[in-house]
């Protein structure tokens, strides 16, 4: 996916979200997962979206999660502490849908792994541990 044009409304509010994940101490140490990325894609520009590795990222098993919010007319402020305050529950996280890691990790943290990854996968095959 290509990522969506800046300025915009919806790139203000990743921008914050993006710094607020990156502070220390780690936001998303409760639960042991680290942010991956903040983006805005052109596809849907009204929506931030947010992946994090589930457990940390050189776990293994991991997950890399992808979940979007809806940008509103409220502050980029206001926005972005929502986002955070959502990125903060406990698992599973409503909406999230797995995007990359291991079968077994999705298993085990209650995610369907997708189609899509099993057909890629198929299509070209993945080493063991990609996370090595």
């Amino acid at each position: 996916m290509a990522l969506a044009e800046r300025p915009s409304p919806a790139w203000d509010v990743a921008d914050l979200v993006g710094q607020q994940l990156l502070a220390v101490p780690n936001p998303l140490a409760a639960w042991n997962s680290d942010t991956f990325w903040v983006s805005v894609w052109d596809s849907d520009p009204g929506q931030v979206l947010v992946s994090l590795w589930v457990p940390r990222v050189n776990a293994d098993p991991s997950i890399q999660l992808r979940i979007g919010f809806a940008v509103t007319e409220e502050s980029p402020e206001v926005q972005s502490e929502r986002i955070l305050g959502a990125l903060r529950r406990p698992h599973p996280l409503n909406g999230a849908v797995v995007c990359a890691g291991d079968r077994e990790g999705a298993e085990a943290y209650g995610y369907v792994w997708p189609r899509s990854l099993e057909e890629a996968a198929t299509q070209h095959p993945q080493p063991e541990h990609p996370h090595d």
